[in-house]
């Protein structure tokens, strides 16, 4: 209803766009005449629907939600910050996790890689020297008693780094750029 409304309010749109939504909202929808009731996470479900689209359209359509008076302050960038995980930091090149680890705290970096994939471990300890990822390794196996909101926390805390680091272009977190 909200889509409708705001489609009906809107006097421009640029080309592409409203046939990026149409299809990312499509691809979210339940087969037809299901009579299932879908449980929505508006912030999750947003961030689904700009990753399907391509960057430029996503980063238009955030653009035009930060404009929106009736939303609330910041929607955009909750959703932006939902559209990467720590996992996502997969895709950074070993220059990137370098470049990232620098602004890190080393004690932050051992919390948010207390429950990381073996992928993350790796590509972290990659980016190190080798005494440096042996300290953190040892550090991570004496950690104890860490609480689960503790480790999302730090976790955030690094993912919200790179996407700044990102912003500024210092990092690429994969995508479709073009390499020259």
């Amino acid at each position: 209803v909200r889509v409708v409304g705001r489609l009906a309010t809107m006097t421009e749109l640029p080309a592409g766009l409203l046939e990026g939504v149409i299809n990312a909202v499509a691809a979210e929808l339940p087969a037809r005449g299901a009579d299932a009731a879908i449980s929505v996470d508006g912030v999750n479900r947003a961030a689904n629907l700009v990753k399907k689209m391509s960057k430029e359209q996503g980063e238009t359509l955030l653009a035009m939600l930060d404009g929106q008076p009736d939303l609330q302050p910041g929607v955009s960038d909750k959703i932006r910050s939902a559209m990467y995980t720590f996992q996502d930091l997969a895709a950074l090149d070993a220059k990137g996790f370098r470049t990232l680890l620098k602004e890190i705290q080393p004690d932050k970096l051992v919390v948010a890689m207390k429950t990381a994939s073996e992928e993350i471990r790796q590509k972290i300890f990659a980016s190190m020297s080798q005494r440096a990822a042996e300290l953190l390794r040892d550090d991570l196996e004496n950690l104890t008693g860490v609480k689960l909101a503790d480790v999302e926390a730090a976790q955030r805390e690094i993912v919200d780094r790179a996407l700044a680091l990102a912003a500024e272009g210092q990092i690429s977190l994969g995508g479709d750029e073009d390499l020259v």
